[in-house]
């Protein structure tokens, strides 16, 4: 194994001795754990991931897999347990042939283990490790005993990286379990599965008792991955001692042998990093004779075969490592096939298909699939263009494209250099564009529709030449008039050799209108080649007339803002937030619109709306921190050529949000949603003679009154220069246009002197419930420290709580049995209502199949809506409501909101959650 660390602070604001601690660990966990896999970890002072860690906390760690933070996996118990045969692990001898009784078919698991196991080959950041930053806290010298008021920092680091290498327990989570929890007994051949008892750590089926495991129901308030306070002075325990060293144990060593982290290295098959021309750590390539690498036990004899036929053979060298040269191979599919033979020892094969074929490019999620996927274009025997999809190294997806029904074919010159978004706005399903850069070096754009068909083309032109681009440039994002430049207006932002962004405006024509090379502080403004721009041109901060936003998605995920001037530079920027932790969104996600404070929650308030992968409408609130406040995913689904225009809490005054759209004909639409964010009014604005409103994409709906002469509400439409024209709104037309005043002299949304919102998202006010309901949650685990004075070491994990898609935990569901019915789920109840979820149901339907059982009924059955919401608080909080609440939830009830939605409303309330969890409940998220 080797841990490489990256520190989140730079090394001379550190303590003096952290690094050669943190570094000490890492080299001492390369030297005892000889796994042939790199394991990454993030590593901060005073905080893990962004978030600060509390005062008491010594340390925090947070597992990540596919480059998202809190993600892990979830394997096959037979997967799981041949690995661990096959490595020959300390315990593995006595793991059943099928999933022990009482415990699920499949196993949770961190990325680190998985790649440890050999069951993943993913590479990136493995997780987040945070060390308290409280002065003299810490003592950071190696085997040294420290004072009787400081802790050993090493002993510390040891616990958190174990965390992220595996060593954490799922039986405090619904029907889940570890590879970890599979050596837990209670008693001789009788395995723990349940939190409520002692147990202890065996290897031998439960015969010997290594060590005893924390257990929070009967003592201890910590991880059940730890050990018990019986352990001694040991790094795995709970809780940790000043004045002592805190070792790394024989036992636990042992333990991590365990799980995976054993001597004998994974057979791991690969295709070489010099081979390989398409997707990193892909199968396709156009090396026809190409290099496989992987790993082994030292000393092995490696047999490969390809396509069923002889073999080659190699013997595995010293480092774990060996190679195999093979070709010359023909292009199309092969199969390899890697066996390992040693002495005493044997593995499972390792398959690998490889894909010999003409790789042209790539074009980061070309299919909108999500899961990291990655896309290389390849251009077929015949001259066709083809694309491939890869996700975790395996093909997810594959397309042939064609034009006017014959094959799309492209010379050995031409070279893919971006793709995926509608850059033409057709506006249909699957409308993605592929650009090219032709052997002359000029730039092109064909757009193509689900079915892979061409249906738009583009040869760019500058000044009447072809608009030509080297090899080093690549196309990271475009469609949008980023310059607000009039209707046929398309930018193309491209990254260029040296990292410099830049943007060129086209015109319908094709022709060059525009252009930005974008500067910071009077240096070019460089993006890395895993950046894209998903978004842009609206001035996003409010900073005045000719400014402009683009939103970039950064290799990590993260939404970030930049906001250049009329000059091209850099006036404002924004890396958003959500609970402390970066901001994220896939790669199939692109901004819509944004800027005005849609929520109503107060000044500096400013939101973004989002197209997500599967089309549906999002808006994110953010703060003048950059820090998420609310958040809405709206029912219903909208093209890639629709943008929002303008928005605000109740511009019509109809008691609904209001949304204004501009579809990819230019026509204004608008939309009106209820407090659920669900559809409620949808028009085609016209005007008084019937027509069509069209508005080119320059125009934003950006203000809205009540117009003293008519009495009628009305709304502002400001053109790409600032000028605005006032329409009335009739409930039906927009008419009378009027006005063409200064955009900077009318009334914005946020100022209408409209009944303000209440932010407060607990069980007291009605107000944007569900909004903060869809917001992800996340956030460290950490405890307090003991009356003795010990700290507690915790791992940290991601809970993702949605109002109307709660992903397949059961906590939403005991939340609503405890609000309704005041008490815990029955086993039956929650098995039904969890498969109900699975199956696609949301809470809202869970909670009216509870509102409608005989249980329900003949307990509650006759209650009016004062007395409804009375005895939800009472389930839900164990206390009467008070008068506010009362009065916000009845008005609800009475504006249209059904007792399903007020039920979920208050059951997903934080204030219930910290009821019946006061330390915070945790989800391990799956992927």
């Amino acid at each position: 194994m080797q841990i490489f660390t990256n520190f989140d602070q730079s090394f001379s604001s550190l303590p003096t001795g952290f690094v050669s601690a943190v570094n000490y660990v890492a080299s001492y966990f390369d030297s005892l754990f000889p796994s042939n896999v790199f394991v990454t970890i993030d590593v901060g002072y005073g905080e893990v991931q962004g978030r600060t860690l509390p005062s008491n906390a010594l340390g925090a760690s947070l597992p990540a897999a596919n480059g998202i933070a809190g993600n892990g996996f979830l394997e096959s118990y037979s997967s799981v347990r041949n690995a661990l045969v096959a490595q020959n692990a300390p315990g593995a001898n006595t793991l059943p042939a099928s999933a022990p009784a009482g415990a699920p078919a499949n196993l949770l698991m961190t990325q680190a283990e998985a790649k440890a196991l050999g069951l993943t080959f993913g590479g990136g950041l493995d997780g987040y490790v945070g060390f308290s930053a409280v002065p003299n806290i810490f003592s950071y010298g190696i085997n040294v005993t420290p004072p009787s008021n400081e802790y050993y920092f090493v002993g510390v680091v040891e616990h958190e990286f174990s965390e992220i290498m595996g060593r954490i327990s799922g039986l405090n989570l619904s029907n889940a379990y570890t590879p970890m929890d599979l050596f837990r007994y209670a008693g001789a051949g009788a395995r723990q599965f349940t939190t409520g008892a002692n147990s202890y750590f065996s290897i031998d089926g439960g015969q010997t008792s290594l060590d005893s495991w924390n257990n929070f129901q009967t003592g201890n308030s910590g991880d059940l991955g730890d050990w018990a306070p019986s352990a001694g002075n040991d790094a795995l325990n709970d809780n940790s001692r000043p004045g002592v060293i805190n070792a790394f144990s024989s036992t636990d060593i042992t333990l991590m042998n365990a799980i995976g982290w054993s001597n004998r290295p994974p057979l791991q098959v690969m295709l070489a990093p010099g081979s390989n021309s398409g997707v990193p750590g892909g199968t396709i390539t156009d090396v026809t004779t190409p290099v496989i690498v992987g790993t082994g036990l030292v000393g092995a004899t490696i047999f490969l075969f390809v396509d069923g036929g002889a073999s080659k053979s190699t013997t595995v060298a010293a480092d774990g490592t060996w190679s195999i040269a093979l070709g010359p191979l023909s292009f199309g599919g092969h199969s390899l096939v890697a066996t390992e033979a040693a002495s005493g020892t044997s593995v499972l094969p390792v398959s690998l298909t490889l894909t010999i074929a003409d790789t042209i490019g790539n074009a980061g999620d070309y299919f909108n699939l999500g899961n990291s996927g990655q896309t290389v274009f390849v251009r077929g025997g015949t001259g066709q263009l083809q694309a491939w999809e890869f996700a975790g190294g395996q093909a997810v997806g594959a397309a042939g494209f064609t034009n006017a029904g014959a094959a799309f074919n492209v010379d050995a010159a031409t070279t893919v250099v971006g793709g995926g978004q509608d850059f033409f706005n057709l506006g249909g399903p699957g409308e993605r564009a592929v650009f090219l850069r032709s052997g002359s070096g000029q730039l092109q754009a064909w757009e193509f529709d689900s079915l892979n068909q061409a249906t738009g083309a583009a040869g760019f032109t500058n000044a009447g030449a072809a608009f030509t681009i080297d090899a080093a440039t690549a196309t990271v994002g475009g469609g949008e008039d980023f310059f607000g430049l009039g209707i046929g207006e398309r930018t193309v932002f491209l990254r260029a050799g040296s990292g410099q962004l830049q943007a060129w405006e086209f015109n319908s024509a094709n022709q060059a209108t525009g252009a930005a090379g974008f500067t910071d502080a009077g240096a070019a403004f460089t993006i890395d080649s895993a950046t894209s721009v998903i978004g842009g041109g609206q001035d996003f901060f409010g900073l005045g007339f000719g400014q402009h936003t683009a939103f970039l998605r950064t290799g990590n995920g993260q939404l970030q803002a930049w906001e250049f001037n009329g000059l091209n530079q850099a006036t404002g920027a924004a890396g958003f937030t959500n609970v402390g932790a970066a901001f994220t969104v896939d790669s199939a996600t692109t901004i819509v619109g944004g800027g005005q404070d849609y929520f109503g929650l107060g000044a500096g308030e400013r939101t973004v709306f989002m197209r997500a992968g599967n089309g549906q409408l999002e808006a994110w609130e953010f703060n003048g921190l950059n820090q998420a406040t609310g958040a809405a995913a709206f029912s219903g689904a909208i093209d890639t050529a629709t943008t929002v225009v303008g928005a605000g809490e109740d511009v019509l005054g109809s008691g609904q949000r209001d949304i204004f759209a501009r579809d990819g004909s230019g026509q204004l639409f608008l939309w009106q949603f209820n407090a659920s964010h669900q559809l409620t009014g949808y028009a085609a604005l016209k005007d008084a003679n019937g027509a069509a409103i069209v508005i080119d994409t320059a125009t934003t709906v950006a203000g809205a009154a009540i117009d003293p002469a008519s009495g009628l509400h009305e709304i502002a439409l400001v053109d790409g220069s600032g000028n605005a024209v006032w329409w009335d709104f009739n409930g039906t037309s927009l008419i009378n246009p009027h006005g063409g005043v200064s955009a900077f002299a009318m009334t914005s949304f946020s100022d209408q002197g409209q009944a303000s919102t209440s932010t407060d998202a607990g069980a007291g006010s009605a107000s944007n419930a569900s909004a903060d309901a869809t917001a992800s949650q996340s956030g460290a685990s950490v405890a307090d420290a003991d009356s003795a004075g010990t700290f507690t070491l915790s791992h940290a994990v991601v809970s993702t709580l949605q109002s109307d898609l709660p992903g397949t935990s059961a906590t939403e569901i005991g939340l609503l049995y405890e609000t309704l019915l005041h008490h815990a789920p029955v086993p039956t109840g929650l098995a039904a209502l969890t498969a109900e979820i699975m199956a696609g149901a949301g809470l809202t339907d869970v909670a009216n199949d509870i509102l409608g059982s005989a249980e329900y009924q003949s307990q509650f059955g006759g209650l009016d809506n004062s007395q409804f919401v009375s005895q939800l608080f009472e389930g839900a909080l164990g206390h009467p409501a008070d008068a506010a609440g009362l009065q916000s939830w009845t008005d609800a009830l009475a504006h249209g909101e059904t007792r399903a939605d007020v039920a979920v409303g208050i059951a997903e309330s934080q204030e219930t959650r910290d009821h019946f969890s006061p330390a915070g409940d945790t989800i391990f998220r799956i992927v």
